[in-house]
């Protein structure tokens, strides 16, 4: 893209003329009161400006400009600079192969303070809700990098929080993060992350985040289909039910000995939608408060004779495979008696459903959450 730059509000003494104008832009010199520039890449461009008079003298002002690609029209989602960051965002709507992506630039800093120098591309939930995205490369990423989702309570910089995003240390070790801020003012701290080596080359990386009232649950998958969950975390009471979810992207531009573009990097596949999470217990068949030897039963009584009905059919699905039947039993039995493998998760305590199969099977009454049996 072009910069235009003007030297018209130039002055010099009375009884004088301006005889030339010198631009030194990034190196290269450009001479007249108004120069055009072509940006091959955005980021912090240094620009020195010498004005010469009719008596050969000269006065020369230097001045770091901004150089940031305008960004376009990504409705339905809204595009925000968080905090006091020093390079403005941009997103762009892109497509690479069969996906639509987000083209985000960003400077800022990976959101892990008490206060977010982040761009953010959002829209408005008061719903649970699923918000996935593909980042392609991850393991290719600049260094001091965080893209990936993030939920928020509000658009203030240091607004209550959880992110789940890939992130990329000085030390280039890549992390697939959570990260949660519990209430305002607070330090994003991390719950729970996985590493890579750099020189993994991972081709792709999926990222999800599932909300069912003040239960957050985050899961990572390296295709798409086999999702594995990371961690979860409580909103606090003061979270709002309705609230901002979407892309964050932020990179640190500046450091001590060098001053670096800001990331250009996509986000595809985004997915958000509303939808109905249960949380349940895995095994707790015939909600009455623990696990043991009568909930299997309860589940062959139902298969063998018709009832009486499963409160959470989610809850008998032993294997997570989407059918009930006898081998969802034997699984239940030999993980109870004999120390065989153990039912997908959620097990012992509450959680949020983590398979699609769940969501199929439904759970019209989950049990009492606030116990664990």
């Amino acid at each position: 893209f072009t910069l235009e730059l003007s030297a018209a509000g130039s002055t010099t003494p009375e009884g004088t003329t301006i005889e030339a104008y010198r631009w030194d832009i990034g190196g290269e010199i450009f001479e007249g009161e108004e120069v055009e520039y072509l940006v091959e890449e955005p980021g912090f461009l240094p620009v020195k400006l010498t004005v010469v008079n009719n008596l050969e003298l000269e006065s020369t002002v230097s001045v770091e400009v901004v150089a940031a690609i305008p960004g376009g029209d990504v409705t339905p989602w809204t595009a925000t600079d968080l905090g006091d960051s020093d390079y403005p965002g941009a997103a762009l709507l892109e497509t690479s192969g069969e996906s639509t992506c987000l083209r985000l630039h960003a400077g800022g800093a990976v959101a892990s303070g008490t206060s977010d120098r982040v761009f953010f591309v959002h829209q408005s939930r008061d719903c649970d809700f699923e918000a996935s995205v593909r980042i392609p490369g991850p393991t290719e990423l600049p260094l001091r990098t965080q893209l990936g989702l993030m939920l928020r309570a509000g658009l203030d910089a240091d607004a209550a929080s959880v992110s789940l995003a890939v992130e990329l240390s000085a030390t280039a070790l890549t992390r697939l993060r959570l990260r949660h801020r519990p209430v305002a003012g607070a330090r994003a701290t991390s719950i729970e992350s996985i590493v890579f080596e750099r020189d993994q080359m991972l081709a792709n990386a999926w990222l999800r985040l599932r909300r069912a009232d003040r239960a957050v649950e985050a899961s990572t998958s390296l295709d798409g289909e086999n999702w594995q969950p990371l961690g979860e975390v409580e909103l606090d009471e003061s979270f709002p039910r309705e609230a901002e979810i979407g892309i964050v992207a932020a990179h640190q531009m500046r450091s001590f000995t060098e001053l670096r573009p800001p990331i250009s990097a996509l986000a595809c596949d985004v997915e958000l939608e509303c939808i109905d999470i249960p949380r349940f217990i895995r095994g707790e068949i015939n909600n009455d408060g623990k696990i043991d030897v009568a909930d299997p039963v309860y589940l062959l009584n139902w298969l063998a004779t018709g009832g009486p009905a499963l409160p959470c059919e989610a809850a008998g699905d032993g294997d997570g495979n989407g059918r009930l039947n006898i081998t969802d039993a034997v699984r239940f039995l030999g993980w109870m008696f004999l120390g065989t493998t153990a039912p997908e998760p959620p097990i012992s305590s509450c959680g949020l459903a983590t398979l699609e199969t769940d969501l199929e099977l439904g759970c019209a009454d989950p049990p009492p959450c606030s116990e664990t049996p």
